[in-house]
């Protein structure tokens, strides 16, 4: 009986490991690049998890990758990002075609380089809470804007 018990509460512990290892991390997280108009310099995906940095500075990202866009196939680019535990997180795409590692904009800080933004289609860079997508899993597509 008490063998018994002993088995139940073990495999009670193993169940509940898995449980915990499963609730706290999304390993299928994909990000989709389109959109890539040629493939001169780098497409940069970077993920943030607050606002520092938030949306074009490479330093301050969380995770931050480098694909050459000489790689995309059909003007796009997929990425694995490895697990994220949950939260809010916001994902940066940037073709940063002269590799200076900076989003070049002019002088009404409108970008010049191709760029994309997690929940935001439009050419304006959002704030980090508009941009922000809450315990993130399967394929994100980010759209590049010229």
């Amino acid at each position: 009986m008490i063998s018994e018990l002993w088995n139940i509460l073990r495999v009670f512990r193993i169940f509940f490991g898995f449980f915990l290892l499963v609730s706290t991390s999304f390993a299928g997280v994909e990000i989709e690049v389109t959109g890539i108009s040629n493939q001169r310099g780098d497409i940069c995906v970077m993920v943030f998890s607050g606002k520092a940095g938030f949306p074009d500075d490479p330093e301050k990202a969380l995770l931050k990758f480098f694909v050459p866009a000489s790689k995309a196939k059909g003007g796009a680019v997929r990425i694995k990002v490895p697990d994220l535990k949950k939260g809010n997180f916001a994902f940066v795409a940037l073709h940063d075609e002269d590799r200076n590692r900076k989003l070049k904009k002019n002088f009404l800080g409108i970008p010049k380089e191709g760029v994309a933004v997690s929940n935001y289609p439009k050419l304006r860079l959002p704030s980090f809470e508009k941009a922000a997508v809450r315990n993130p899993n399967g394929v994100l597509k980010l759209a590049l804007s010229y």
